[in-house]
């Protein structure tokens, strides 16, 4: 039998509870990067200047927890960094997904960020996942076609492919914190993000591609 993923926040604050700040960053961080590509995507089709940039503050706090230099300071600094990079409310348009997607991967970074300022708190991890959730969750909503909020479209949406695979990642990466050393896990962890998008461009293709 196939097993099915719900997102429940309770037990997945239960999960990072029980794991170091800095694995819960981790996870929180995994998350997020998987999440980035949905920003380039809006940010070239939309003309934003610095289309990298989200990833490489990504790759910068990356860097920050390998070494152990992560200094309140400059966390803040670059979570000041990243809510810049929010894409401007503006009318809907064309790019209406692209846009609310880039908004979940640029607020999963800065709620990853958040966490490494908080190592007491494991609410930020949790809603750096969200975020991503979320971003996929939408994103099916508009591949189905459907209103969301009645009973068999939210099953329809909650089956969906892209949303079992984005919950089944995050639960992958608590298993790989419980099971590997903190040092072993976040290394597969991060490797895997690279790796891995929550959504592709042949899943979420720009409006002049779309057939």
């Amino acid at each position: 039998m196939i097993k099915m993923y719900l997102f429940d926040e309770n037990q997945l604050l239960q999960q990072l509870a029980t794991q170091p700040a800095l694995a819960r960053s981790v996870f929180a961080l995994g998350a997020a990067t998987r999440l980035l590509n949905c920003y380039e995507l809006f940010a070239i089709e939309s003309g934003v200047a610095d289309a990298q940039r989200l990833r490489q503050i990504a790759s910068e706090i990356w860097k920050s927890i390998y070494s152990g230099n992560t200094k309140k300071e400059s966390l803040i600094s670059a979570i000041d960094e990243v809510m810049e990079l929010l894409p401007d409310s503006g009318e809907s348009d064309a790019l209406w997904l692209h846009r609310a997607l880039a908004e979940d991967a640029v607020s999963a970074l800065a709620y990853a960020i958040r966490s490494l300022t908080a190592p007491d708190e494991h609410q930020e991890s949790a809603w750096a996942a969200r975020r991503a959730y979320e971003a996929v969750d939408q994103a099916a909503i508009w591949n189905l076609g459907v209103q969301p909020g009645l009973v068999e479209n939210e099953k329809n949406i909650l089956n969906h492919a892209w949303v079992q695979r984005e919950l089944s990642r995050q639960q992958r990466d608590i298993s790989l914190l419980a099971n590997y050393s903190y040092h072993v896990a976040m290394r597969k962890i991060h490797e895997l993000a690279l790796s891995e998008v929550s959504l592709s461009i042949d899943e979420i293709p720009l409006p002049d591609s779309k057939t």
